[in-house]
Formats: C-alpha cells, structure tokens, sequence
C-alpha cells in the first residue's frame, strides 16, 4: 500500500479555506438564498454548530460540531435510527441561530467574487493571491480571539452579552 502523506494547515493560513469562509467561492444563488429561513424544505439539516460551548460544556468546540435540525416526521424517523450511535446535545433554533447567521441570512456577496470567476479559467493562481496571509493581519487577529473565546464559554457570553446591549 501507498503511504500517505498528511498534510495540516491552520485554516487561516490555507488560502481556499479563507477564499471559502469568506463567500469569495460561492454560486450566485447562495448570496440570495430562499432557504435561509427557519422554515426548511428539507427533512434535515446540517451544519457546523458554532457557539455550542454557549449552552453545553459537553463538547470540546477544537474539534468540531454538528448541528442537526429535525424539519418533519421522516427527518424525525431517521433521526431516531441513528441517535444511538452519536453523542446528543438538544438545543433550541435561536441557541443554534447565535453564531450560525446562515440559518437566517445569505452570505454577503463579496467584492473579490466576479475577479475570482473572471479570472480563475485563465490564472488560477492571481485569484489565490488575495487570500494567502502576508504576516499578521486583522482578519488573522479575529481568528485567535474567536478561538479562545470559543474555548472559554464563560468569557464568550458576558462577552456577547455586551455586545447585544451596545448595538
């Protein structure tokens, strides 16, 4: 058998992953998404459940999440075949919604988007360049703050909670 080799970046360092985060890789549609509402046309719904450690410690937040919304009676039934082999944590749609803004809203349409489809046929690379991080930067700055935040729930909701009364 072939060996392997894995490769690991910090996600801030990988310029797809930021292009990605970012909505820069989007289809048109997603900037008007219908589905970003509440009321789904899908039996479930995944997602990554950010902000989980808000409302439960059962979880370490480094490793990831999944937020699964039941949204009809099949959903429900296929839900309960599986729930015996994962770890459950209920929560309610405005837990989830907190930190989640694409249950709600469509992601913004970026700046960069039409010269990343214009140009990505032609040079692939120009339309990295943007995205790979020179030194440190703001961008870089609110990822590590995020980060321990996320690892300190306590701190994350007076945190949030201030944020709320300002705005």
């Amino acid at each position: 058998m072939k060996d392997i080799k894995k490769i690991y970046y910090n996600s801030i360092q990988n310029a797809y992953f930021t292009a990605f985060i970012n909505g820069a890789l989007n289809r048109e549609c997603c900037y008007k998404c219908k589905f970003t509402t509440e009321k789904r046309v899908s039996d479930i719904t995944l997602a990554d459940f950010w902000g989980i450690n808000m409302f439960s410690n059962k979880f370490h937040c480094d490793y990831g999440v999944s937020l699964v919304i039941i949204n009809s009676d099949k959903g429900n039934k296929v839900f309960n075949d599986i729930k015996d082999t994962i770890i459950i944590q209920e929560a309610t749609y405005e837990q989830a919604k907190v930190i989640n803004k694409c249950l709600y809203e469509s992601t913004p349409r970026p700046n960069i988007r039409n010269h990343i489809y214009d140009n990505i046929d032609e040079n692939p690379y120009s339309i990295i360049d943007p995205f790979i991080k020179k030194g440190i930067d703001t961008n870089y700055i609110k990822f590590i703050i995020k980060k321990i935040l996320r690892t300190n729930p306590k701190l994350y909701k007076i945190l949030y909670t201030i944020k709320n009364k300002v705005l």
